[in-house]
């Protein structure tokens, strides 16, 4: 059987959430079995680009952000 890893970054939203930043997930799935952990870090929900699971903008906040998601997801597919 593989070891087939799958890591997922999305959006936790509360039930009541009106606006302002929302917390960070990673979601990793290992021979089928899920956990999310959290990331400790916020974004807005619109910055959040599904596809490439990267938040976009140029900002300096923004662009710290990216670098610490990529560090994060190399650690895990070594693991």
């Amino acid at each position: 059987m593989s070891n087939l890893i799958q890591l997922y970054f999305h959006l936790k939203i509360s039930k009541n959430h009106t606006s302002g930043p929302i917390p960070i997930y990673a979601r990793i799935s290992v021979k089928g079995k899920r956990t999310e952990i959290s990331l400790n870090r916020k974004c807005e929900a619109e910055r959040l680009c599904r596809k490439s699971e990267r938040i976009n903008g140029n900002r300096e906040a923004v662009r710290n952000l990216n670098k610490f998601i990529e560090p994060f997801q190399i650690k895990v597919y070594d693991a």
